[in-house]
Order: C-alpha cells, then structure tokens, then sequence
C-alpha cells in the first residue's frame, strides 16, 4: 500500500478523535471528519481502488470529492489544511501529469480562499505567492514526471531488446538443429542408404545363384557402412578440446560419485601434456567404457582411474576389484570395446581388458604423444 494511503487515513482518524474527543460540542467538525473518512474509506472496495489507480474518469471524481470536502474543512478550521500533505500526494498519483497540474492549481486556490478572507489587503499577495510556489511545484514535477517516463520507456525498450535476443537466440538455434538435421538426412542418404540398397540388390541376386564373390561384396558393404555410420556418430558427439582431458574425467568421475558416493578415485601421475581431438575423445570413451563394464558386470565397491603422462605416451587404467569381466560379456551395442581397439589401433595405440588375479579386472589403453 502507498504510504500516502497510510498517511491520508492517520491523519483523518487523528483529527476525527481529537474533535471527537476534546471538543465534544464541535459537532460541525466531527461531521465532516467522518465523511472524509468515509470518502477515504472507500478505496477498501476493489473496484473504486482499481478505478482511482487507472488514472482516468474515476481517478479525477474520486479526487475532485477529496478536495471539495478539504476545502469545506478548512472553511470550517484552519488546522484541516495538514490534509493537504496527503492530497497533493494524491493528486500527483492518480492523474496524468496535465490534470494533476490544473487539480493542484485549483486546490491551492481553494485552499487559500478558504483560509483567508477576500476582504483582507494581503488576500491577493498571499494567493499570488501561493499560485507562484503551485507553478513551481508543477515545474519540479514535471522535470520529475519527465525523468521517470523517460526510465519507463528505457525500461520498456531494454525488455524488448532482451525478448529480441531471446527470440533471436531460440530462432538460431532452431535453425542451426534443422540444418544438422538435413546434413545427417543428407550423409545418411548420399552414402549408408545407397550401401544399403546395394547390399539388398545383392541378397536378392545372390538368392538364385550362390556367388562368393556376392558374399564377399555384400560384407565389405556392410562393413562400409558400419564405418560411416560410426563417423557419423564421432561427429555428433560434443567438442571436448575446450577441455583439458584430466577436467574431462574429472567431470565424469564427479557425477558418478553422485550416484554412487566414493566409488570411484581419479589419479594422475606426470605433468600433463597436450593431447589431439581424437585422443581426447577415445581416451573418455574407455574411461566411460571401463566403469559402464565394471558397473554392470563386476558389481565392485572401488573403481580406480589412474591417468598418467609418460616419455612417449598417454596410459590411462581403469582398475575395479569386482568379480572379473570377460571380453564376451562388453560385446554391445554402441562404443563397445571391439569398436574402442579399432579406434585404437588407427591411432597406433594399444588396448587391453585383463582380470587380475586377486579379483576385478583392468582395461588399460595406451596412445602414443603426438604435438597438437
């Protein structure tokens, strides 16, 4: 609530006990102090308080009454004039600036016609300063008015700039997911869906006349094709070269530990050492590869990374102490370790899966240094 609000009912309550009160006998004041009361009392209704606030036809009745019962008051007693500290205030917040100007005007003037007799020499002096100091109020306020439609309208244009980054951010990123929709549709069709066909074409051929070199064709076909859709799949994973490869891990690791508190430790021993995309990419791989196999087929209680920057070469283990994996139980779907030891061996590296003797297994991968 406005605090004028708070002020114009403290006010009028105050008045109204003081002559209710201490002067009993004054009947007159009494009376109008109720009905200003009941004139403020009225913005408890929703609707007379949501028509003041609108600043339109109703805003200017309500206050038009406002003043005529001030200026009654003060006919009646001078100290009703402190009822002005509340109804400029008013006036100001609940008209246009144009209006709040001329009903200000209009009160001032009705203020000192109540409060001085026309017949007194200095009445013309004491209403010609009153409307000097109302013309300077209005002035001030309307430097203030201007300053604060001003604020509004940045306001309002910095909201419209912001909802047009917005728009324009959503409207990129709608537009660069379709056009990497249409380059996989694109790759797919230009080279797998033509593979396909041929291979199909092949079956079919190959169904009235057994031909070996049918069969070896339709093999090396599928084979080229699993080898696109592979990079395929490289090329929609995210870019980890932003990321140095132990922040990498350590990301993966810290999630992990969320679901399963203290599981896994990550060490590394060396000074890091640059590493290429490629490298980047396969060494998470077989770190993530590791654990989804100790997590699903070793059921250990400590799973153990270690990352370690040597002379030549990165070496990373990935150690659990569960019961053992087989190289069987990893063919899957997806980067399986057959897919993670061709990666490797086209970067000349070397992958390992072995069962330790005292329980659990380690898959170790290790990949030459190159400069990047």
């Amino acid at each position: 609530m406005p605090v004028w609000y708070v002020l114009g009912a403290g006010t009028l309550l105050a008045t109204t006990i003081r002559w209710l009160f201490y002067l009993p006998e004054a009947r007159t004041r009494v009376f109008i102090c109720s009905i200003a009361l009941l004139w403020f009392s009225s913005l408890i209704s929703a609707p007379i308080r949501e028509g003041v606030e609108s600043r339109g036809l109703i805003s200017a009745l309500w206050l038009a009454c406002g003043m005529a019962i001030t200026t009654w008051a003060i006919t009646i007693h001078p100290l009703h004039s402190i009822w002005l500290c509340f109804i400029y205030p008013l006036i100001f917040a609940h008209l246009s600036f144009k209006w709040a100007a001329v009903f200000s005007t209009l009160m001032t003037f009705a203020w000192i016609h109540a409060s001085f007799s026309t017949s007194s020499p200095s009445y013309y002096q004491i209403l010609l300063i009153g409307l000097i100091s109302n013309l300077a109020a209005i002035t001030l306020g309307g430097f203030i008015h201007a300053i604060i439609s001003q604020s509004k309208q940045r306001n309002e244009l910095i909201e419209q700039l912001l909802d047009a980054q917005t728009k324009q951010a959503v409207a990129n990123r709608e537009a660069g997911r379709l056009a990497e929709r249409q380059r996989i549709a694109r790759e797919l069709h230009a080279t797998l869906a033509q593979d396909l066909a041929s291979a199909a074409l092949l079956l079919e051929a190959d169904k009235e006349k057994k031909s070996p070199h049918h069969s070896e064709t339709i093999g090396q076909l599928l084979k080229t094709g699993h080898e696109k859709i592979r990079r395929i799949i490289w090329s929609l994973r995210p870019d980890l070269s932003a990321l140095a490869l132990e922040t990498s891990i350590e990301r993966l690791v810290r999630d992990l530990n969320w679901k399963y508190p203290k599981l896994i430790d990550f060490q590394i021993h060396g000074e890091p050492i640059a590493t290429t995309d490629d490298q980047r990419r396969l060494i998470e791989l077989t770190a993530r590869e590791g654990i989804a196999n100790a997590l699903k087929h070793g059921h250990p209680n400590k799973i153990i990374i270690t990352l370690s920057y040597l002379k030549d070469h990165i070496h990373i283990d990935i150690g659990d102490n569960g019961k053992g994996i087989t190289v069987s139980d990893t063919k899957q779907d997806g980067f399986g370790i057959t897919d993670l030891r061709h990666e490797t061996s086209q970067l000349g590296g070397r992958l390992c899966l072995n069962n330790r003797e005292n329980g659990g297994a380690t898959l170790t991968l290790e990949l030459p240094l190159e400069k990047t």
